[in-house]
């Protein structure tokens, strides 16, 4: 008996796998081309990279150019991220319209922050909770015929259930930056101290730490922040506490879940080099 030619693609109901990367994502899109194609797999995959414009007219109004070509009875895949400003969220809304419109036979969202995600929860009587609008905007963009959103680390569980069950997938990079940066953090050949700027940090990444740990055989000292929050947008490190006579001479990674304009970042780099000689 003949053995089968893995490199004949078997078919897929859902055509040629295509790459819609939206405004600041084109080298993303060409990252992952080039990744795919030079992987190892049990069948062919064909993967373009669709060419469309946005622009605006000369009255303020906003445009997309994008024919059917390798839109039409293939799978879509729009790589974008948040944090959600007005003319990221048109402009995403506009593509995939289009999307539905040029007849793709699968859509799929791939955000690296999920819209609007900091207002998870409602806040008082003042702040609703806006992942459950990103989906339904969404969904009527397509028609209903979104077929998946996959977002990364996303800042609370609950923004899954803004879509029906299975509709989020929430993809976590922590370990995977974590192994990265204590890898290089290696080279330098000094000791290693993390720091968390809060304990919402530590809880979040807990997991990502005991994997790593156990990865490399290594027990990390750990530090972390007192911080106070002025408001939604500025904060302040009060002090440190933990194994802070493990910093001096140390090669210290601040692990942080969020940051806004990265100030408390900052001030928490200065006061671990001035104060304690990391």
């Amino acid at each position: 008996m003949n053995e089968p030619d893995t490199t004949t693609r078997p078919f897929n109901q859902h055509g040629g796998l295509t790459l819609i990367p939206m405004p600041g994502f084109e080298s993303l899109a060409l990252d992952v081309t080039s990744r795919v194609e030079a992987g190892s797999y049990e069948f062919d995959t064909s993967i373009d990279v669709a060419d469309f414009e946005f622009g605006y007219r000369v009255n303020g109004e906003p445009y997309v150019r994008l024919g059917k070509e390798h839109i039409a009875g293939h799978d879509c895949v729009v790589l974008t991220s948040g944090p959600g400003t007005p003319g990221m969220l048109l402009q995403l809304m506009l593509i995939l319209r289009y999307l539905s419109g040029r007849r793709a036979s699968r859509i799929t969202v791939v955000t690296g922050y999920f819209p609007l995600g900091r207002s998870d929860k409602d806040e008082g009587n003042l702040e609703f909770a806006l992942p459950p609008l990103i989906i339904d905007l969404m969904m009527m963009a397509t028609y209903s015929r979104l077929d998946r959103v996959i977002a990364v680390d996303l800042h609370a569980p609950q923004v899954v259930m803004s879509g029906r069950t299975g509709f989020i997938t929430e993809v976590s990079m922590v370990r995977r930056m974590l192994k990265r940066a204590v890898d290089e953090a290696m080279a330098l050949g000094h000791p290693i101290c993390l720091c968390f700027p809060d304990d919402t940090a530590a809880k979040r990444m807990e997991s990502a730490v005991a994997q790593t740990s156990e990865q490399l055989g290594i027990t990390f000292p750990v530090v972390y922040g007192a911080k106070r929050r002025k408001s939604s947008r500025e904060s302040t490190l009060a002090g440190l506490f933990g194994q802070v006579d493990a910093i001096e001479g140390a090669t210290v990674l601040n692990l942080d879940d969020e940051i806004a304009t990265g100030g408390t970042n900052i001030d928490s780099a200065a006061d671990l080099k001035g104060r304690f000689g990391a």
